[in-house]
């Protein structure tokens, strides 16, 4: 995104770049119409590469939107209730686990049974489910998961849902602290080159689309430029929660 947004992008030469799944610095000729409709590749540095992979040349159907592919060659999964460590059912949400012969060997000065389980699975910390025919749907980060009056909120399906509005170029959610419920559901929200839409009219379209406990309690509209983010270029969500907190308190937000 930051290369995208740089002044000298449009001057460069991009005809190298043949494919990938970096849309927004892809030539504009070789960018997806829908980039919901291509997959994603789901690894992590554990698994030295993605363990689930699609064709990303290729438009997906629409039962598949957002999804990220199927077990690469080699990778077995399984999903399981991240308290209890007991399987989930087919199509059920639960934390991802993977073996196969590209994970690591284990991790510096830590025993083998801290990192694997008796099985061999890797626990990767990331939540999903997949459909019957092998795909699939990405969750999040289990420690991101908002934790609301009782009720469980995964951030990336707000973000999903808030990311299809036509005036919202990103969207980023957390959980902010309450005192009855736990956690609120916040939202800060970069619009796109001359749009605009109030937190108002954003909460209300959203009414038809989110359950009630999803709905973001918090919205803040932010230049992109404002958002706190790590040495490698991530997104600060501990950074970003504290500083919603701070603006919450003092009474900056739009909040319902």
């Amino acid at each position: 995104a930051a290369l995208a947004a740089h002044p000298d992008f449009a001057k460069r030469d991009l005809r190298a770049i043949r494919s990938g799944n970096l849309y927004a610095v892809l030539p504009p000729g070789r960018r997806p119409a829908d980039p919901a409709l291509r997959a994603a590749g789901l690894g992590m540095t554990e698994t030295l590469g993605p363990h689930t992979m699609a064709n990303l040349d290729e438009d997906l159907p629409e039962r598949l939107r957002s999804s990220f592919g199927r077990a690469v060659p080699g990778a077995e999964h399984k999903l399981i209730d991240p308290l209890t460590g007991a399987r989930v059912a087919p199509g059920e949400v639960g934390e991802i686990c993977v073996r196969g012969p590209f994970l690591m060997h284990g991790l510096v000065k830590r025993e083998r049974a801290e990192t694997f389980d008796a099985d061999g699975y890797y626990h990767t910390g990331d939540s999903g489910f997949f459909d019957a025919e092998g795909h699939l749907f990405f969750r999040g980060r289990l420690g991101e998961l908002i934790k609301t009056g009782g009720a469980n909120v995964t951030p990336r399906e707000v973000e999903s849902v808030l990311e299809a509005q036509p005036e919202i170029a990103a969207a980023h959610v957390v959980g902010v602290a309450h005192a009855e419920r736990g956690e609120n559901v916040a939202a800060v929200i970069v619009l796109r080159d001359g749009a605009a839409l109030s937190p108002a009219a954003l909460r209300e379209r959203l009414r038809g689309e989110l359950a009630a406990y999803k709905l973001p309690r918090h919205i803040i509209v932010s230049p992109a430029s404002a958002l706190p983010m790590t040495a490698s270029g991530k997104l600060d969500r501990r950074a970003l929660r504290a500083e919603l907190e701070r603006r919450i308190a003092a009474g900056e937000s739009e909040s319902a």
